[in-house]
């Protein structure tokens, strides 16, 4: 049985090779077609994000991005943020220890705070992977989902992200990659588009102009 197989497969590679369909279009150049910008990719990023639904607020420093999350809390009355990476609590702590931060129940929580790999320009997404100390959970069961990035994170498009997250994990990428763009949204259901069914109904993008 398997030589049989193996006789037919061996067939069609053969007729494919005789046969093979051309370019239709060979005169057009491999070179990437997209219109180019002169915006930075994190104005394009702000745009794109804003576009599909997402609130983005820029900040100059950590500082400035803690101030306005504190003014967001106020103003929205959150009394539960879940949050799981180191690097936030203990920003969190020195900055702003009135918040009322946990890191035990996911499913209690009104919001959840996590960083990312990191933000795609040309489509408003945010790159996040099971390599991150929340694993694959925040960005997913939260609620509301709020993303601390910053400007040495904000990449061109999806194949530089891919490169970005190469050199971060020279030893094999993560066994999950996940680029979510705005809060999740379905229509599956008479047309009618019904935004956070699956995900997040709110996501926020705080950016700082800086590194991490």
């Amino acid at each position: 049985m398997f030589s049989t197989r193996k006789s037919i497969l061996n067939q069609i590679k053969s007729g494919l090779k005789k046969a093979a369909v051309p370019k239709p279009f060979p005169e057009i150049s491999a070179e990437p077609q997209f219109v180019g910008s002169n915006k930075s990719p994190a104005e394009n990023f702000a745009h794109e994000f804003s576009s599909l639904g997402g609130k983005f607020i820029y900040n100059a420093n950590q500082e400035e991005a803690v101030h306005q999350l504190l003014l967001l809390v106020e103003n929205q009355g959150w009394t539960n943020i879940y949050v799981q990476d180191q690097y936030l609590l203990e920003l969190f702590e020195r900055l702003a220890p009135s918040l009322p931060i946990q890191s035990e129940d996911l499913g209690e929580a009104e919001v959840g705070i996590s960083l990312c790999e990191c933000l795609v320009a040309r489509t408003g997404g945010i790159l996040t992977s099971s390599a991150q100390e929340y694993g694959r959970a925040v960005p997913v069961y939260s609620p509301i989902h709020i993303t601390f990035a910053f400007a040495n994170q904000v990449v061109a498009d999806t194949k530089q992200a891919l490169n970005f997250l190469k050199i971060k994990y020279p030893n094999g990428l993560p066994s999950m990659i996940c680029l979510a763009a705005g809060p999740s949204r379905t229509a599956d259901i008479e047309k009618t588009l019904v935004v956070g069914v699956h995900g997040p109904k709110e996501v926020f993008t705080f950016l700082i102009d800086g590194q991490n």
